[in-house]
């Protein structure tokens, strides 16, 4: 019985080794196909799998495994290119299309079409580049010749515009200024009238889009240009007539930063200068990037430790004439009755330490906890703190509860910072 099993196991193996081989010999012929800048032409069904024939006649079999659960435990066979034109196993998983194919241009404006054809209500459709900055961008010599992946994304976009554009004339194409395509081009490049660019804020947290000190960052190295200079030579060189602005306020998404799940973050009149900054400089709107949500490490129960950051910035882009500190004094007004202003010194005091930081920051990633609030910050909240606990036999009963959650919160922060 035993020798049995043993020669199952091995006819299963070797099965498996053969499976190995003819993939292996399918991605050689992928391989070779990118290479030679040969292009796929068709993807046909058979019964076990996929068969991909390209524009030089050759073709690639793939066959889909057996007695498999869903991928499980199964072997991953993939490549990329190294910087000397060879193709190589990757070392992770971010990969890009070949955006200067005339028959993707086509094929996504087709996505594009149906998606608007079915969603009569949607105006705004996204068309950027996969996440993981410069991985995967193509090698062929129709992406190479560009002077830099914003100037490739933008005749990209513009292509994909200009067929989308016949049917659906009103309807936007969102592209982001973004990791690889962060930089504005170097030269002129307009770009359709229906193509959106949505600018992401890769730069301090704690600081304001028109500070001109407030450099592009990814979290090693400063990009060399402030945000709102970046911001301004874009709009000039593409003519772009549709913007909006990505901006995360989701502290505590990344590990390194779990602490922060637990310590208030304010941003208190600088959330309201960009708005003003924004709409100065034709931006339509905000898409702000924040929880609730578990993969953030915030969750509903999170709102009364975010609800100053997220409710000013959310209230600032209806409300004109009325800064941060404005629009919080209105809510402590209605939350806290007589406490009011002894809670909204508490909050500017979070949000004077936060614009205050030096530390270095950028786009999800705010400064470190010990560096925006120093111990001669901390000791100026405990006084605020200290004054609204004054405040609670003043109070109504509600109101106290309310008040009280809030002193206990940045008590327990005190223990993560």
């Amino acid at each position: 019985k035993e020798v049995e099993q043993i020669k199952n196991r091995v006819t299963t193996l070797e099965d498996a080794v053969i499976k190995t081989n003819e993939d292996i010999v399918a991605l050689q012929t992928i391989v070779k196909a990118l290479q030679n800048n040969v292009y796929v032409v068709a993807v046909n069904t058979t019964t076990d799998g996929y068969v991909i024939e390209f524009s030089d006649g050759t073709k690639a079999t793939i066959t889909n495994g057996k007695d498999g659960a869903n991928g499980t435990n199964a072997p991953v066979i993939s490549v990329k290119q190294d910087a000397d034109g060879n193709y190589l196993e990757p070392t992770d998983g971010w990969w890009q299309f070949c955006y200067s194919n005339a028959g993707l241009h086509q094929k996504v404006a087709d996505v594009v079409i149906d998606y608007f054809n079915k969603h009569p209500y949607c105006m705004v459709f996204t068309i950027t580049p996969n996440d993981g900055s410069r991985v995967g961008i193509c090698q062929c010599a129709g992406c190479k010749c560009y002077s830099s992946d914003t100037d490739l994304i933008l005749d990209f976009a513009n292509a994909v515009a200009k067929i989308v554009k016949k049917t659906y004339p009103d309807r936007l194409l969102n592209v982001l200024s973004y990791a690889p395509t962060v930089a504005a081009p170097s030269a002129v490049h307009p770009v359709e009238s229906n193509v959106e660019i949505m600018f992401c804020m890769e730069c301090p947290m704690q600081k304001r889009a028109s500070d001109p000190g407030n450099y592009y960052h990814n979290g090693s190295t400063s990009y060399g240009v402030s945000w709102a200079n970046n911001f301004y030579n874009y709009c000039t060189n593409t003519g772009v007539k549709h913007k909006a602005v990505w901006k995360w306020l989701c502290v505590a998404a990344e590990s390194i930063c779990a602490n922060w799940q637990y310590i208030p973050w304010v941003q208190g009149n600088v959330a309201t200068d960009d708005h003003d900054f924004w709409k100065q400089n034709g931006v339509e709107y905000v898409f702000y990037d924040q929880g609730p949500l578990n993969g953030y490490r915030e969750y509903a129960s999170s709102t009364p430790l975010r609800w100053p950051l997220w409710y000013v910035a959310q209230r600032g882009c209806w409300t004109q004439g009325k800064n941060g500190q404005q629009l919080l004094a209105e809510a402590c007004q209605k939350l806290y009755g007589n406490g009011a202003n002894a809670m909204l010194a508490y909050y500017m005091a979070l949000a004077d330490a936060s614009v205050s930081s030096t530390d270095v920051s950028f786009a999800w990633y705010p400064p470190a906890a010990s560096k925006m609030y120093t111990s001669s910050w901390i000791n100026t909240i405990d006084q605020k703190i200290a004054a609204a606990e004054a405040m609670l036999g003043s109070v109504t009963a509600e109101q106290r509860q309310r008040m009280q959650n809030q002193i206990d919160i940045w008590k327990k922060a005190k223990n993560y910072i």
